[in-house]
């Protein structure tokens, strides 16, 4: 397999990838390693509940049952603050409660964009 260059891409979008992987902050600086100067990283990802609420309270209850049957999936993480001290030059990071229902669990949500 070939490496990929430095400064090679314009765009890198993930989506529901940080949640499965081992090393969050390793991927976020091979990501920023890729992209051109100028270039941007746009994250959409779910996230654990905020502090202190009922939300993060049954995640807690659920997550070892949820990793085992969703292939590693991990609730309990807040990647803004990995894109956040990345060494991005602009990160805007909004949360959101997506509303769903059937899928209270990964509910909170984070969209991001983030400029090298």
């Amino acid at each position: 397999m070939t490496e990929i260059e430095d400064n090679s891409f314009d765009l890198v979008v993930t989506t529901y990838f940080h949640c499965s992987c081992d090393d969050s902050e390793a991927v976020v600086k091979e990501i920023i390693r890729v992209l051109k100067p100028g270039g941007k990283y746009i994250c959409l990802e779910h996230l654990a509940f905020p502090e202190h609420t009922i939300g993060l309270y049954l995640q807690k209850l659920v997550y070892p049952i949820w990793y085992l049957y969703s292939n590693g999936c991990t609730l309990l993480r807040n990647y803004a603050k990995v894109i956040k001290r990345a060494g991005f030059s602009e990160v805007i990071c909004k949360d959101y409660d997506c509303g769903y229902f059937m899928a209270y669990f990964v509910k909170h949500q984070l969209i991001a964009l983030a400029t090298k």
